[in-house]
């Protein structure tokens, strides 16, 4: 009989090891997401120079002892003091094991015995209290698919008890422990908090042999086709002693795919408008992407499963993963004297950027924020906001060329936005007795416009570039009095 258990749906080669059983082996990497998978993931990793005795311990990467020490070397923005790297994130303090016999460590230093044989009628307990046993079935040696690959694998039911031997209902009551030959440890629960936090979990992710969604590359990021469409909401904001901002969508329409060797080349038409302008700018360009750059490692060194994060999140019915990367940690820095992290000192608040990829969609969002000292920042944001994919829509479109505030027609409108120099105003409607004014971010009145009656008029903008704003006033069927930015840039 075989059974079959997906757990991911990216296929990777299966390497063939040795016929023992092993939880881990000497370089083990693996994330694990929680069951079912549509949660924030859990990665471990073996570390074989740190041992316990004559244990070797595992650890996995990224969790910060909940205490902060001070040290004269750790002066950062936020105060002299910083964290220490001593915990594991999910799987307790450490793992004791050997080729059948594995100890786990809590946080608080309980201990979760597991002895995994092949007796059909062992029952063990692996964690008890005052109030309540878990016992470890065996059940069967099975054929199964693991990340894709056919592998043997042994299973063990969870059971769930009171002291009498009364089922309680519970997360982990009838859940599955899976062992696998080649990919080891590949059903299991999360132990740092038990028994106060029960969540199973499945793997997704391994490293030697390498399988299942470990890591995320431009050939599952950008998997187009002729047809799909995907648009976006683009935001930008500096001010500082500057400024310069843009509110935007842009559209793609996939025209014609190319693959080669090394590259993705698309062809696509993109439909490119400002919120404040009515036209849209077509044309037709070239995206090129390479292959096999790697965006993204899940988890290991680049996951710590707080600030980044793994999840199957439905998109207008359609399952994708979604992995998030947040950089924040890009400015942590190391104290020697103090074995603790921490920011460096950078004269503020660090750079925070946070991305959001989707395989087969692309940079789904990405946001970044960074406060500058005194007194300036910069803020943008990029979004999809519609797609269309393999003919099924998600999202509504943002209809190119209207203005994002509603079907509202404009009274005027603004073009080119932005501009180099000169720009175009275009009245919708008959008015007299026109006024026209443009002021800086500061208030100051720039330039002023006054004409009996007019339809279009052209204002040659001689000003520093960034963002100034276009009051136009007359009288007329319906009146106006109405306001749109217009940005300024440098002439390359």
């Amino acid at each position: 009989m075989k059974k079959i258990l997906l757990f991911v749906l990216v296929v990777c080669s299966s390497v063939c090891m040795g016929q023992n059983y092993r939880l881990f082996n000497s370089s083990s990497k693996k994330l694990f997401s929680e069951y079912p998978i549509n949660q924030n993931g859990y990665s471990i990793s073996f570390d074989s120079v740190r041992f316990n005795g004559n244990d070797s311990v595992y650890y996995n990467f990224g969790k910060l002892n909940s205490s902060t020490i001070n040290g004269d070397t750790c002066h950062f923005w936020v105060g002299p003091q910083c964290n220490q790297l001593d915990q594991a994130t999910w799987i307790g303090k450490q793992i004791n094991t050997d080729t059948s016999f594995s100890k786990f460590y809590t946080l608080n230093n309980d201990s979760l015995s597991f002895n995994f044989t092949t007796n059909p009628i062992d029952t063990i307990t692996f964690y008890s209290d005052l109030t309540q046993n878990f016992l470890m079935v065996y059940e069967n040696d099975d054929t199964l698919s693991i990340l894709n690959n056919i592998d043997s694998a042994r299973s063990y039911k969870i059971i769930h008890t009171d002291l009498s031997g009364n089922i309680i209902n519970s997360n982990l009551n009838n859940q599955k422990i899976i062992l696998s030959k080649n990919y080891g440890l590949v059903r299991f629960f999360q132990v740092d908090s038990f028994p106060q936090i029960l969540k199973p979990l499945t793997i997704v992710g391994n490293t030697n042999p390498t399988g299942g969604l470990f890591q995320i590359t431009n050939e599952m990021l950008y998997d187009y086709q002729p047809g799909d469409e995907i648009q976006y909401h683009e935001y930008y904001l500096y001010a500082n002693f500057s400024y310069y901002y843009y509110d935007r969508y842009r559209k793609y329409t996939i025209l014609n795919r190319t693959t080669t060797s090394d590259s993705l080349i698309y062809q696509v038409q993109q439909d490119l408008f400002y919120v404040d302008s009515t036209p849209t700018f077509t044309s037709t360009i070239v995206l090129r992407y390479y292959r096999s750059t790697l965006v993204a490692n899940i988890p290991f060194e680049l996951f710590n499963g707080h600030k980044n994060s793994l999840w199957l999140q439905d998109f207008c019915g359609t399952k994708r993963w979604r992995f998030n990367s947040n950089a924040y940690d890009n400015d942590w820095g190391y104290c020697l004297l103090d074995n603790c992290w921490g920011h460096y000192d950078v004269g503020g608040w660090p750079y925070d950027e946070d991305i959001n990829y989707v395989p087969g969609l692309g940079i789904y969002s990405y946001w970044h924020y960074h406060n500058f000292n005194p007194g300036g920042y910069e803020q943008g944001s990029n979004s999809i906001v519609y797609y269309k994919k393999n003919g099924i829509l998600c999202g509504p479109e943002v209809m190119v060329g209207i203005n994002e505030q509603g079907n509202n027609i404009p009274h005027f409108s603004v073009y080119p936005n932005p501009t180099t120099s000169s720009f175009t105003i275009n009245l919708n409607n008959h008015y007299t007795n026109v006024t026209v004014e443009i002021t800086n971010v500061i208030g100051q009145v720039v330039y002023t416009l006054n004409q009996k009656e007019v339809s279009q008029l052209t204002i040659n903008l001689n000003e520093p570039k960034g963002l100034y704003f276009v009051r136009v006033m007359a009288e007329g069927s319906d009146g106006l009095t109405e306001v749109k930015q217009v940005m300024k840039l440098v002439k390359e």
